[in-house]
Formats: structure tokens, sequence, C-alpha cells
């Protein structure tokens, strides 16, 4: 156990973790769920994605404690770029689709535009590949049309915008 046990509080759901590349320290990202630190329930629209860091004082938020995302999401994913900045990407519950953020300047800030996937993703991922670029892949639902149902969608950050990146094979 690294820290107090109850930094989290009773239930979360979907924790991962990242090792930051330079301090070698963890980083959980999480959806709040249940009931949160003083044992209070957390209303559904509340369900929010947040992070936590653990550092040489012990864990703390970074961000909000109550989550980065603007409302309720869920399917988080956290990874580093080349620099150490974390990134955090998860599934906005009201659109299904898939928003990224990064941690700069003390604050969280949308990469690119919100809900930027064109079709509503049943689940999605992401890394940041070799060229420091982030990649999210995202599986569609039967209702993304005209992606089919669990057709594959695979796009990149660069030059500022949102590439597809998904095989020819693959594109309805």
């Amino acid at each position: 156990m690294i820290g107090d046990e109850k930094i989290i509080g009773p239930t979360a759901a979907g924790i991962k973790m990242a090792i930051h590349p330079i301090t070698g320290f963890p980083y959980l990202a999480y959806q709040r769920t249940g009931k949160d630190e003083n044992d209070v329930s957390i209303p559904a629209d509340d369900r929010k994605v947040a992070v936590l860091r653990y550092t040489e004082n012990g864990w703390e938020n970074l961000g909000n404690k109550l989550g980065i995302s603007d409302s309720r999401a869920d399917n988080q994913t956290i990874s580093f770029d080349q620099a150490g900045t974390p990134y955090v990407s998860f599934k906005e519950y009201a659109t299904s689709k898939a928003t990224l953020l990064r941690y700069a300047n003390s604050g969280w800030e949308v990469v690119g535009s919100k809900s930027f996937t064109p079709l509503k993703a049943r689940a999605q991922s992401f890394i940041i590949n070799s060229d420091n670029e982030p990649v999210v892949a995202a599986f569609a639902t039967a209702s993304s049309a005209p992606f089919a149902d669990r057709q594959l969608y695979i796009t990149s950050f660069s030059s500022n915008q949102w590439n597809n990146n998904s095989p020819a094979s693959n594109i309805a």
C-alpha cells in the first residue's frame, strides 16, 4: 500500500495507472462512482473522471478532486508524452464520444475539441506515439452510422487537428 488507503473513497470504477517517465511515481485515472471520500452517494451525473498522482508527500489530486471531466464520463485511460506531461482520455457519457485532456499550466486543457470522435464509442483507448503525438482508437456502437457496429476508428493529433488513421479497408 502506498499512502492513504482512503484517498479514492470506498468505490471507484475503471482505475487505470501509468508511471511518470521522469519521476517514476504512479498516476491514477478513475471514475468517481458509488460513494465519495465522506461515504456520501455520488449522483449518476457527477460520476466524473478524476486523476491522482503520488509525490514525495503522498497522494494528491491533479486537478479538481471532484473530477476533471465536465460531466459524467468513463472508460478513462492515462499516459504521458516524452516530457512527462500527463494526458487522460475518456468517453463522455452524454455523447459516447472520446475527449482527450492534457495537464498544462497547472490545469487540464482539451486537446483539439471535446467529443471529437465522429462515432459513438463502445470503448476507447490511447497512446502517445514515437512522434510524441496522441493516438486514439475507438470501437463504434451499433448507433454510429455510417460506421458499422464495433468498427475500429483510429485518429492522431498533429498540426493542431485530429487526423483519420483508420485502415482503408475499415472505413465504411
